[in-house]
């Protein structure tokens, strides 16, 4: 009951029918809310298509159907949804096209309660959104899925039992929890959030994390500095991260200096203070095991290595600007990006 009350009160604008959007949708669906998106006109059709998803969780198939789409915004109406969810990526955010369309948005919301969830990963992202979109700050939260999701076709993964690769080629998008939490948003509106995830969880295949706002955005950031290692090191297995012990140890610190950003609070301070090259190879281990039967270091070179590999640079020379202002060096970060533009992609 308590489901069917929350989805009648929370139809879900979702900006963008990619990975995330669907695999987003696609549970939201399934807890019963209203689902809508938000895409370019020229793909309307595809999108408007059911979807079939892979779980490798379970090595089942999901269909995902009956799905509304529209393709402007001024068909958004302030009363119509309880939240937006963009998964526009912090780079298209921030270009004319993407800035127009958060502007657009946020004039169709403005004067309701509509609350929206940034899908996207950038530096400032936040702030951005709020000015954007002439929102207070309340009603932006930040948002994250809490799993690794890729388009089938064209992005061959070395199959792992019990994958079931025939049963996997059926599905346009195939994706594996992290741990039993599928969405992670911050704390920024606590309220908002925890109805959100009130939602998200009734779906009862996936839940959604809260995590305090300084632990968010260190958490989504201290990853990049290990992916620019790994793509140097050519994306070996987490086992032999340290085989160039000077890059490794130039990678661990890289990753101290983005944990001891201001925005981070204490938390970064206390996990900066903490971590250590054997402490960051046991945790990338334990994720390269916990993905399985999906292949982690595969999918980290396909999606960091080509498909975002500029957006992650863009993101680390953020941090670098940011620490900088803030009166940090971040010494191993730029020495890191010096090494990974001399690389050959």
């Amino acid at each position: 009951m308590m489901a069917e009350n929350l989805a009648e009160k929370s139809g879900i604008l979702i900006v963008g029918a990619g990975a995330m959007g669907l695999v987003a949708g696609c549970h939201l669906q399934l807890a019963g809310a209203e689902i809508t998106f938000l895409v370019r006109p020229e793909r309307v059709e595809a999108a408007a298509r059911p979807k079939t998803l892979y779980c490798y969780d379970n090595a089942a198939l999901k269909t995902f159907s009956a799905i509304k789409v529209i393709s402007d915004a001024t068909e958004i109406s302030s009363s119509s949804f309880a939240y937006v969810i963009v998964t526009l990526d912090g780079f298209t955010s921030r270009e004319p096209e993407g800035v127009s369309l958060l502007q657009q948005i946020g004039m169709s919301i403005r004067d309701g309660s509509t609350c929206v969830i940034i899908g996207g990963i950038g530096v400032g992202l936040h702030d951005f959104y709020c000015a954007a979109m002439e929102l207070p700050e309340a009603r932006v939260l930040n948002g994250a899925l809490g799993l690794l999701c890729h388009v089938v076709k064209g992005f061959p993964l070395p199959a792992h039992q019990p994958t079931d690769s025939i049963v996997l080629s059926k599905a346009e998008l195939a994706y594996r929890h992290i741990n039993k939490y599928g969405f992670t948003l911050d704390d920024n509106n606590p309220e908002a959030a925890a109805r959100f995830a009130r939602l998200y969880d009734a779906s009862e295949v996936s839940r959604c994390h809260i995590l305090p706002r300084q632990e968010f955005a260190m958490m989504t950031k201290v990853m990049f500095p290990v992916f620019a290692a790994s793509e140097l090191l050519g994306w070996p297995r987490a086992r032999d991260l340290d085989a160039d012990p000077e890059l490794w140890a130039l990678a661990v610190h890289a990753v101290q200096e983005v944990q001891g950003l201001d925005e981070h609070g204490p938390i970064g301070k206390t996990a900066q203070a903490s971590l250590t090259g054997d402490s960051l190879l046991e945790m990338w281990a334990s994720l390269e095991s916990a993905m399985l039967p999906l292949d982690y270091a595969e999918f980290m070179k396909l999606h960091h290595g080509f498909k975002h590999r500029s957006q992650d640079i863009q993101l680390l020379r953020d941090c670098v600007d940011l620490g900088e202002r803030q009166g940090s060096e971040m010494k191993a970060l730029k020495q890191l990006l010096v090494r990974l533009r001399a690389e050959p992609h």
